[in-house]
């Protein structure tokens, strides 16, 4: 008597796409579980990296920002925290083939706007202690009326700093001629006194040129002093008052 194997043909093919179905789960959760390590492991290192925050911005303006050299400091520090985690032995077998900071936000770009805006919104809802007595409320009073006179300015500063911050790039230029000259001045003496006349007149057509530039830096300095007053406005009535206070 022949015995016949359909069966057990179709209990290899059942068992085969049963074996491969519960590999491809055992794989697909392997994986979830991977880039779930992986984010974790890279959101500590991230936070590590902002553990080393600046104290002083930290203690004055309750601002965490990490002070650093370049974006390769960045770099390196992200990956120094995040290597112990990539070299563990466990389940999860990765390794580091680079790090790359794709975007850095600075504190003093766009001309400090975002520090001065982060200084503002903790100089307005800060934590602050003040130990009130009698004698000393009328000059709280006075103070808070002050600054409500002040607000109004501190708004329109505010919608100006582009502005000022091109007034005193200008009135530093004018400071870097000034400087300049002075250093051709004691150049020119020194070469004065050592009888060196071709020295001496390459200095002082130096300084010369140095002095032809101040008409421009001042012109350029109240040009850009006018843009600044213009978008400044007038100042608001009550605000000019004797030894800082406001006249009502």
């Amino acid at each position: 008597m022949r015995k016949q194997g359909q069966i057990t043909v179709f209990l290899s093919l059942t068992l085969v796409c049963m074996c491969a179905l519960l590999l491809g789960i055992l794989e697909s959760a392997r994986t979830a579980g991977a880039r779930c390590y992986l984010r974790i492991a890279a959101d500590s290192a991230l936070d590590s990296v902002f553990s080393q925050y600046h104290r002083q911005l930290w203690d004055q303006y309750r601002i965490l920002a990490l002070e650093y050299e370049d974006q390769k400091d960045i770099e390196k520090r992200f990956e120094t925290w995040l290597s112990p985690c990539i070299e563990e032995d466990n389940c999860y077998p990765m390794q580091i083939n680079g790090v790359q900071a794709q975007q850095i936000v600075q504190m003093t770009g766009d001309s400090g706007a975002c520090l001065e805006k982060e200084i503002l919104q903790y100089m307005k809802y800060g934590i602050w202690h003040a130990d009130i007595t009698e004698e000393s409320a009328g000059d709280i009073y006075t103070g808070i009326k002050e600054a409500d006179v002040l607000s109004g300015l501190s708004d329109q500063y505010a919608g100006h700093t582009r502005e000022a911050f091109r007034l005193e790039e200008a009135l530093e230029a004018i400071a870097a001629c000034l400087k300049e000259q002075e250093r051709l001045y004691q150049l020119a003496e020194e070469e004065l006194y050592a009888e060196d006349g071709p020295s001496f007149r390459r200095v002082a057509r130096q300084l010369i040129t140095e002095l032809k530039r101040i008409p421009g830096l001042v012109k350029d300095y109240e040009k850009k002093g006018g843009q600044l007053r213009k978008g400044f406005g007038a100042v608001p009535a009550g605000i000019y008052g004797r030894k800082g206070r406001t006249e009502q």
